[in-house]
């Protein structure tokens, strides 16, 4: 399975998609969450760790969404035993 997350976080078939999600949903969600402390300079380090955060849930929800995404579709073409990896066609440990 870390096989798999890693070949995920990786492809950069998945990348761009989810670079534009985490900006857009990320930065929204700093200025809900954090706003208000960096405009009157009240942004400590663990405030700035969780605006760091704040980025990388969307970023990792899009690449989990994109996977879910490739993976249904090889299921509907009725190769449920292959996905598609960074190009190459490798076996799927979870099915």
């Amino acid at each position: 399975m870390l096989r798999h997350v890693f070949t995920t976080v990786t492809n950069p078939r998945y990348r761009p998609t989810a670079l534009r999600v985490a900006l857009c949903v990320g930065s929204v969600l700093f200025v809900i969450n954090h706003g208000h402390a960096l405009v009157t300079g009240q942004m400590t380090f663990g405030r700035w760790l969780s605006a760091a955060l704040t980025y990388c849930v969307p970023y990792g929800v899009s690449l989990h969404g994109q996977w879910r995404g490739d993976r249904a579709q090889c299921t509907a073409q009725g190769d449920r035993a292959l996905h598609t990896v960074n190009g190459d066609r490798t076996r799927d440990l979870e099915s």
